[in-house]
């Protein structure tokens, strides 16, 4: 038996597989225990009194197992290597900019009042030094 479920990768390979060494299997979906018969047997036995390794799961369990299909595993993109900047100098002296005044900032660029990397027209720059030392 074990022979034969280590050579079969599905129910059909197993049940020529006992076949070719003399045995008949009875199995199916409808059959509560599965039978085999050698030669010269005047009977069936049940093949789950052979020990706990000959039910009808554990059987279809060990011969999954088998499995000659390919197996697949989850790709996993590579961790992108983190870029480490050095600033010369310390940010002791450098201000914070409170909540209130940076979500000004960032609606005011949104609203494109402050434009990215263009110096500022004079009226707008003397307007938002006004509104932001307030």
């Amino acid at each position: 038996m074990d022979e034969a479920i280590s050579k079969s990768f599905t129910l059909k390979d197993f049940d020529r597989q006992l076949s070719e060494m003399g045995y008949r299997i009875n199995f199916g979906p409808n059959r509560k225990y599965w039978t085999i018969i050698g030669k010269g047997w005047q009977r069936p036995k049940w093949l789950y009194k052979l020990g706990e390794d000959y039910t009808n799961e554990r059987i279809t369990e060990r011969i999954r197992e088998n499995s000659y299909a390919v197996k697949f595993s989850r790709f996993v993109e590579p961790a992108k290597p983190v870029k480490v900047i050095r600033v010369k100098g310390t940010l002791k002296d450098a201000k914070k900019i409170g909540i209130l005044r940076g979500l000004y900032l960032h609606y005011c660029y949104k609203l494109r009042i402050l434009p990215k990397k263009k110096q500022l027209n004079y009226a707008i720059a003397k307007l938002l030094k006004k509104l932001l030392d307030i």
